[in-house]
């Protein structure tokens, strides 16, 4: 006889017995089963049902006509783990704005040589385009005003001359090979030194690039 720790019967409990003979049977609507013609001796029982835990139980049986009867128990299985949270989707790749991209390699002095600023105060030229950068050649005689840039950093490279540049209220020197990084939104001020002009590549890393502009 098979029942729940409640005392309710159970029936569809698989129940195996290995021993001297093997036997194997499922209990009925009132919860039993039974196994005939066994030998004595000592058989293992185990009880299985899915929605309890299995258990195992040893019996001896003696060589006698009447048959004993054992009592069985089984425990309610615990609710099964709450099945895993699905990984989070990559986000996708935002879309490439539509625009002429291509790479592009300048020689800056020569670059310089046919395009020098000559009695201009200020003279910027675009010498790379792509979907996340502008790169601009500026050679200026004239300060350059402050300002920020709202949606990119600037990478600041000096290939000539000498000046000074005023990040958020801070001043540093500028000479050919200075390279200084400002974070978008943040205020700065270029100032030439000096009789030569001051050459730099400004490059604006966030938006697009917009050629021409």
């Amino acid at each position: 006889m098979v029942t729940a720790s409640d005392g309710k019967t159970l029936p569809g409990v698989a129940v195996r017995a290995t021993g001297p003979v093997d036997r194997e049977a499922e209990t009925d609507p009132s919860g039993l089963v039974t196994f005939g013609n066994m030998s004595a001796g000592t058989y293992r029982l185990r009880f299985d049902h899915k929605e309890y835990v299995p258990f195992e139980k040893e019996v001896t049986l003696a060589a006698a006509r009447v048959t004993p009867r054992y009592n069985v128990s089984l425990t309610a299985a615990p609710p099964p783990p709450p099945a895993p949270k699905p990984e989070p989707a990559e986000p996708a790749a935002p879309p490439v704005p539509n625009g002429n991209y291509s790479p592009s390699t300048v020689s800056i002095p020569d670059f310089i040589e046919s395009n020098y600023i000559g009695s201009a105060p200020v003279k910027n030229s675009s010498i790379g385009c792509t979907a996340a950068t502008t790169t601009t050649l500026v050679q200026t005689k004239d300060p350059v005003k402050e300002h920020s840039h709202a949606d990119a950093d600037e990478i600041i490279n000096v290939v000539a001359g000498e000046g000074t540049i005023r990040v958020a209220g801070r001043e540093s020197a500028l000479s050919a090979a200075t390279v200084v990084v400002v974070p978008r939104g943040t205020p700065h001020t270029l100032t030439r030194r000096g009789s030569r002009p001051l050459i730099f590549v400004s490059t604006l890393a966030g938006p697009p690039c917009q050629a021409g502009k």
